[in-house]
């Protein structure tokens, strides 16, 4: 690209610069854009408050769905194993890929048979208020799962690491926000200039013509020429 081409571009993206302020100069063009654009973030932002939510809620799904299928692959592969030996094959899922900090288990009767690493918020009998009891905060997330769930005599309280879950969701907050803001501004734009066309420039050589038709009368002058007659509408 040559020095004559880049300063026709250059010259290009000036005069369309300038044709946008000089739009934006007339407050009913400024009102328009101003109102458009908030309405579709408002939108937006309602829209995002649930998806959030759900994208939570997918998040700690994954979480435990992943832990529950190596605890049930425990249980099974060791159907016969002691209260002791349960506890150190569950201990082997303190791994970091596995997002598990610990948990307790109890017998069908609620009697405690060990802990491995750290022991939940969330206790036996809290499961009497709800058959699907579950505890979360930035950084754990508790969830009992009981006998009948598990196929087994043990009801067991699994803690996992959910710190990663919060920059997990800043990063889809981030990303949606930034999704929004373009599709607001390009929705923006589009519905500005269509409006320009068909609503905001008759409005302003109407509003011209009427300040010229003004100046004539109070100078005593000829009438001029009015822009608006080329108006087809």
């Amino acid at each position: 690209m040559n020095k004559n081409q880049q300063n026709s571009k250059l010259s290009g993206i000036q005069k369309l610069s300038n044709s946008i302020s000089e739009r934006l100069k007339s407050k009913l063009s400024r009102r328009v854009v101003l109102c458009v654009f908030t309405s579709i973030i408002v939108i937006e932002g309602i829209i995002l408050i649930p998806s959030v939510k759900r994208r939570e809620k997918e998040l700690l799904s994954q979480i435990k769905q992943m832990s529950y299928e190596k605890v049930a692959w425990i249980l099974m592969t060791y159907p016969n194993a002691s209260g002791k030996e349960l506890v150190n094959h569950l201990s082997e899922l303190i791994q970091p890929n596995m997002q598990i900090l610990g948990g307790d288990i109890y017998t069908a009767d609620g009697e405690k048979i060990g802990t491995f690493g750290e022991s939940p918020e969330l206790q036996l009998s809290n499961l009497s208020n709800s058959p699907k009891c579950s505890f979360k905060n930035i950084r754990y997330d508790d969830i009992i799962w009981s006998g009948q769930d598990m196929k087994t005599n043990y009801t067991i309280v699994i803690r996992h690491d959910a710190s990663n879950v919060r920059p997990q969701l800043l990063a889809y907050i981030y990303r949606i926000i930034g999704l929004v803001i373009i599709i607001s501004l390009f929705l923006t734009i589009t519905v500005w200039l269509f409006l320009e066309l068909i609503v905001i420039n008759p409005i302003l050589l109407l509003r011209s013509d009427l300040n010229k038709a003004g100046e004539a009368i109070y100078n005593d002058r000829e009438p001029p020429t009015f822009e608006s007659v080329s108006l087809h509408r």
